[in-house]
């Protein structure tokens, strides 16, 4: 399958669990649909692969994806929260590293944002769907500790991941992977990765921990 295609897939379906994980609160779809539209339009063009200006033109997607991430977490209802459509975002943690495999094999990405590298989120997605499998057969809730442990596990790879993306782009910030920079988050369709994707992974972690307290007060 084409890389790129797939990829587009993935984010799609990221926007349709986001979507369900709210609840159905239908300003968080709206929203996130003129975001993707309009960062993947400006991706299109190339906007970003032209490096030699400051500030980086890569901070145009970075700053509204923190700032669209704040406001999602801070508006959403806990009681709402749709646990296994959070699960879902996670396993398609699985699918993305398959993805970052490929592009590293088309020279677009350095290694260590890998699986063969240093990138353990394929280990979230697997678990995202023992977890989704557990509960479809047990019928039961995930024990509250377990799905702790589980969520800052989950943030801690993922900042880990992200560091490592942010770090080999080739941006003035750039501390290694010089010789097979990070460019594919410059390029459409995957700056969806960083501008949209990565902050819905994160914003799942965070909406998971919500639930706990939800439950336990």
């Amino acid at each position: 399958m084409n890389l790129q295609f797939g990829f587009l897939i993935i984010a799609i379906l990221a926007l349709l669990f986001f979507y369900f994980s709210s609840g159905k609160q239908k300003y968080i779809f709206i929203i996130s649909i003129i975001w993707i539209i309009s960062i993947g339009a400006v991706a299109y063009t190339d906007f970003f692969m032209v490096l030699d200006v400051i500030p980086p033109r890569f901070i145009w997607a970075m700053l509204p994806a923190v700032l669209l991430c704040f406001f999602f977490i801070t508006r959403v209802d806990k009681h709402k929260i749709k646990v296994n459509f959070l699960l879902a975002i996670h396993a398609l943690r699985l699918p993305i590293e398959l993805v970052l495999y490929g592009l590293y094999r088309e020279g677009k990405v350095p290694i260590n944002m890998t699986f063969s590298g240093w990138n353990f989120d394929i280990l979230m997605g697997l678990s995202a769907i023992l977890l989704l499998l557990y509960k479809y057969v047990s019928k039961h809730h995930i024990p509250n500790r377990l799905f702790f442990i589980w969520n800052i596990v989950g943030l801690c790879f993922l900042f880990i991941i992200s560091a490592i993306g942010l770090l080999s782009a080739p941006l003035p910030i750039q501390q290694f992977a010089f010789d097979q920079p990070n460019r594919a988050v410059l390029m459409f369709p995957y700056t969806l990765l960083p501008a949209f994707v990565v902050p819905i992974v994160l914003i799942a972690h965070i909406w998971g921990l919500k639930t706990i307290k939800a439950v336990t007060h």
